[in-house]
């Protein structure tokens, strides 16, 4: 079966809130389906909790990771770069590994070897913050020879068949313009009336400017705000006020740092990802300054920019406001913004995606390598290989 991609009606039903009934019912399916196909009660608990707590869209693509590499073999979604251990705590991480260890690479031993190093970053990072800098050191060092064999299987890659990619405005489940226009003018009131400063940006403001309005092959409102004008307490708070509005997850961005002979942590937060009531999400990217870099991001990613200046534009009716520089901006960010693509992932179509210093940053970019293997882009591959080879964390 051909896994189907990313679909807004689909998202709009994962991401709005659902009754007790709807949530007990998959919730309930879900962990029986887990348990069945991991044989682990701690990770099927895992599915269970987060879609118990109205997180649809995490607990069943965490589903859908684990039953795509069970005897089942089910896939259904095109979902290669999601980070499987998202919200994991210590036990559910060594039941995850445990998981790993069963299924042996069945399906892509690739794969799984770059989610193993997901798992062992979410593992030193929370033995970081917990100032275990002994086990941290030791996890550092599991990671680094999982990291190396993971290398080692990029020359078993080979070129997958092209797949036709389906004609701009094919796709039946179109972004609806008219909940996209009532979320963003929910979300002008709220910050007009708490005085936060803010911006559309990545796709939103690539439909503003190449179509005159919202893309028709959208799924979300993306929207920044400068860190040095912000205020997340105050943000939050207006959120949780606002009956239109729910804070699904809120992402920083962690880095590491050797001072010493020790390691240390830092965590700015970057994302908050809220709901509109009518099922729209909406990402809040906090944009950093710094050494005349504007850059935004979230736990896996780092999108840079030349610092920008704003301007007032108008989308769909809603006054905003924008990069000045609009041909700049798009063109660091989509490379050939004119022409309109229909399928877009955020980690390969970006060329101003950065590494990071922390764990999930170096396993993502070799996901991104595995990928670029994939399409037969060898010399883009080595290219993007060569500039993880100067990572402090992977280098020690």
């Amino acid at each position: 079966m051909r896994p189907i991609s990313k679909s807004y009606r689909l998202l709009n039903f994962l991401n709005r809130r659902h009754s007790a009934p709807v949530k007990g019912t998959v919730s309930g399916a879900s962990w029986a389906l887990a348990a069945v196909s991991s044989n682990s009660f701690t990770l099927a608990n895992h599915v269970r909790s987060k879609i118990a707590a109205d997180d649809f869209k995490t607990g069943l693509r965490q589903l859908h990771w684990i039953t795509r590499r069970s005897p089942f073999r089910l896939s259904l979604l095109n979902d290669r770069f999601f980070d499987p251990t998202d919200g994991m705590e210590l036990t559910e991480l060594q039941a995850f590994h445990r998981y790993l260890d069963r299924i042996g690479g069945k399906r892509s031993p690739f794969d799984d070897a770059t989610d193993r190093l997901y798992a062992l970053a979410r593992e030193a990072h929370l033995h970081l913050t917990q100032g275990d800098q002994a086990k941290f050191e030791q996890t550092l060092q599991t990671y680094r020879r999982c990291f190396r064999e993971a290398e080692e299987l990029l020359k078993d890659i080979k070129p997958a068949p092209r797949q036709g990619k389906p004609k701009h405005g094919e796709n039946e489940n179109v972004f609806s313009k008219s909940d996209a226009r009532h979320a963003l003018s929910d979300f002008a009131a709220l910050a007009a009336q708490n005085g936060s400063p803010w911006y559309v940006i990545s796709g939103t403001f690539l439909g503003l400017i190449r179509e005159g309005g919202w893309l028709d092959h959208d799924y979300d409102v993306d929207i920044g705000v400068h860190a040095e004008e912000f205020d997340l307490q105050q943000m939050k708070t207006a959120l949780q006020e606002c009956p239109a509005f729910e804070i699904r997850k809120i992402d920083n961005q962690i880095r590491i740092a050797r001072q010493g002979d020790r390691y240390v942590i830092e965590n700015l937060p970057t994302m908050i990802k809220v709901i509109h009531k009518s099922g729209i999400n909406i990402d809040l990217f906090v944009h950093y300054l710094e050494d005349g870099v504007r850059w935004h991001g979230s736990i896996l990613h780092r999108w840079d920019n030349h610092d920008f200046e704003l301007v007032d534009y108008e989308l769909d009716g809603v006054a905003v406001k924008g990069p000045k520089n609009a041909d700049q901006y798009l063109t660091e960010n989509y490379g050939d913004w004119k022409t309109p693509v229909t399928e877009f992932n955020c980690t390969t179509g970006t060329p101003n995606l950065a590494i990071v210093s922390n764990l999930f940053s170096p396993a993502l970019f070799l996901k991104r390598v595995g990928a670029l293997y994939e399409e037969g882009n060898y010399e883009q591959a080595e290219k993007l290989k060569k500039s993880l080879s100067g990572h402090p964390l992977i280098e020690g």
